[in-house]
């Protein structure tokens, strides 16, 4: 009886293993399938309606393969078109990407993806472009997002929760392109929420000086100062023709960005006109917040104003 029950046992495992295997095989498969509909894509290029149509057949095959539990830790390398981020604590992915109609206007699309462990479920969110000029005081769901290409995730903690930030890329139109920072959170059964007012555009606070007061002086009237509105995300928009740094900075421990600048005063507020001028901003966590850091010296992290230490939250990878 133990030698047959221990036989059973060892028929589980070997099924349970063989069926992991066959999954993981059949997301291969499925893949396969998307890499195809993704070349046909790009062979469609001159042909908007063609290619649209493809693209809806990639975005509902995908869809369904990201339903699939085998597929959470499955990297699609086959599919460059999609960029694929996973949080650092293996917890969610985010999948973005992107195509031109022939106008040079950009349509993006994506998911979310979350399984939950103990209900041994996955929950999959789809990304819904709402073709509006994004806002940096507004959050977004996956049903109200404003479409990016997302390529790189920060780790970070505000107020003891975990959020992440996304870099990410807009090609927006023919005269600007558009580098976006922005966090995202994740709710119950892990749907998303993009942006969070956590963006100051002000110097970090200094510590307040302790000043001895002289008895029987008279009061003094404290100026009231108007608290700055804190921005849910950070967009930087900048000329077609130009190129712009936004990355997260390993050795400074802290997010570093190109500074924009118009080609001539006369232009200033026209972002057709922007581009990088060689100088650096930077932003550091701290007190749950992001602060700008202006005029980093990024090439020589030694000579920086910038300290690791400023960067209290943020863990670089």
């Amino acid at each position: 009886m133990l030698y047959i029950a221990s036989m059973n046992k060892i028929l589980i495992i070997l099924f349970i293993f063989f069926a992991s295997i066959v999954k993981a095989e059949e997301i291969s498969v499925l893949e396969d399938s998307l890499f195809h509909i993704s070349t046909k894509m790009l062979d469609a290029a001159g042909d908007d309606e063609l290619k649209f149509s493809l693209n809806n057949q990639f975005q509902q095959l995908l869809h369904k393969t990201l339903e699939h539990p085998a597929s959470f830790k499955h990297e699609f390398k086959k599919l460059k078109n999609i960029t694929r981020l996973t949080t650092p604590d293996l917890e969610y992915n985010i999948i973005t990407w992107m195509v031109a109609n022939g106008d040079g206007i950009f349509r993006y699309f994506g998911f979310t993806q979350h399984f939950d462990k103990k209900a041994k479920k996955m929950y999959v969110y789809s990304l819904v472009d709402n073709e509006k000029d994004i806002a940096a005081f507004s959050t977004y769901d996956d049903s109200t997002w404003y479409g990016i290409l997302y390529y790189e995730i920060v780790p970070q903690k505000i107020k003891g929760n975990n959020t992440y930030l996304l870099l990410g890329f807009d090609g927006n139109d023919w005269l600007t392109k558009k580098r976006v920072i922005e966090p995202i959170t994740f709710g119950f059964h892990g749907k998303p929420t993009f942006g969070a007012t956590v963006f100051k555009e002000s110097a970090e606070p200094a510590k307040k000086k302790k000043t001895k007061t002289k008895k029987n002086a008279p009061p003094v009237k404290k100026k009231k100062v108007k608290a700055e509105a804190l921005k849910s995300r950070m967009i930087y928009e900048h000329s077609a023709q130009a190129s712009m740094s936004l990355t997260f900075n390993k050795d400074l421990g802290m997010i570093v960005v190109d500074h924009l600048a118009p080609s001539d005063e006369k232009y200033k507020g026209t972002y057709a006109f922007y581009a990088p001028d060689f100088s650096y901003d930077g932003f550091v966590l701290k007190n749950n917040k992001w602060y700008l850091k202006p005029n980093l010296d990024a090439r020589n992290p030694k000579n920086s104003k910038a300290k690791k230490s400023d960067t209290i939250g943020v863990e670089p990878k």
